[in-house]
């Protein structure tokens, strides 16, 4: 492999760190073309599948401050 395929081909911890930046809106130029590259190659499920966790996650995380507020 080369150095641009190794760059083109994020783990999941990139990938997660990467929907973290969407989801806050930030996100640099250079690891939107790393991540639409690797959409190209591999398709968009893996950003999709890491979202939903994510999502579900964050959720959760309201839910149990709200349900800790209240109770005190």
């Amino acid at each position: 492999m080369t150095d641009s395929n190794t760059k083109q081909r994020p783990g999941v911890w990139k990938m997660t760190l990467s929907v973290l930046a969407s989801f806050a809106g930030v996100q640099s130029n250079q690891n939107h073309d790393v991540d639409d590259a690797h959409i190209e190659k591999v398709g968009f499920m893996p950003y999709i599948i890491i979202s939903v966790i994510m999502t579900a996650l964050f959720v959760l995380l309201i839910y149990g401050i709200v349900q800790l507020i209240l109770n005190s």
